[in-house]
């Protein structure tokens, strides 16, 4: 799906887990449809049926605070 967070986008994004997995490596990367980019997403990779952002300033943190991976990481440190 796209990761755009316009209410109601159901646009869909054909690309393979590996591929999915190496952008979302960083919190604060998102895979959208051209055109979904936000005037405050700083576009990192342009591909045809995708583009890459950046997320920036509230949406930055917004990510951050939500990221599963953010929360799995500090669980994991808690454990060792």
């Amino acid at each position: 799906m796209c990761e755009c967070g316009r209410i109601g986008c159901t646009d869909t994004i054909t690309l393979s887990h590996v591929t999915y997995e190496q952008v979302r490596t960083d919190f604060k990367r998102f895979l959208v449809v051209p055109g979904h980019q936000t005037d405050v997403d700083i576009v990192a990779e342009t591909h045809p049926e995708h583009l890459v952002v950046i997320k920036s300033g509230v949406a930055k943190r917004v990510a951050e605070d939500l990221d599963p991976r953010a929360n799995e990481s500090a669980d994991d440190q808690g454990r060792n």
